[in-house]
């Protein structure tokens, strides 16, 4: 039997949505993806880097939330404490609802939530690698509940 290769890491989410062409508007105006193509029913969407990030598929009528299945998606924002109190500042001009605030002791994450309730998390990373994974694992993977204006100055 042959060995296969470590995972290296995820390279896409796919939602099914209510209406796939009014959550592409939402994902491009409130965090700024663009479109990069369109097939098969998908929209898919990217922050610039790769192909697609997000793709987007109009799920069937009637569809249900499942409460099982996909919790969120965390999305890496480069850089601290100050671009991720802007980034709040713009979802909260967006009208978007936030869901949760958290310090996670290896990043700060605002939570909220797409135009179909699917729950979404920008995070700013304090540590990388081997560090955060050890953190990570002595904290117990913490989640405290913060405010945004807990969150110091200056990281």
């Amino acid at each position: 039997m042959s060995k296969t290769r470590a995972v290296k890491k995820v390279g896409h989410v796919v939602l099914n949505v209510r209406d796939a062409e009014a959550s592409a508007r939402w994902y491009q105006n409130v965090l700024g993806m663009v479109e990069t193509a369109r097939g098969e029913g998908g929209i898919f969407l990217s922050f610039g880097e790769q192909d697609h990030d997000i793709a987007l598929f109009t799920a069937p009528a009637g569809a249900e939330r499942s409460k099982l299945g996909l919790q969120h998606v965390g999305m890496e924002i480069e850089g601290g404490a100050e671009e991720l109190r802007a980034h709040y500042a713009h979802l909260l001009a967006k009208d978007v609802k936030i869901v949760e605030i958290a310090d996670h002791g290896i990043a700060w994450g605002v939570y909220f939530l797409d135009p179909d309730g699917n729950e979404l998390e920008l995070f700013a990373r304090l540590a990388h690698g081997e560090q955060a994974r050890r953190m990570l694992h002595d904290l117990n993977a913490p989640a405290r509940p913060i405010t945004i204006d807990s969150i110091p100055s200056g990281k």
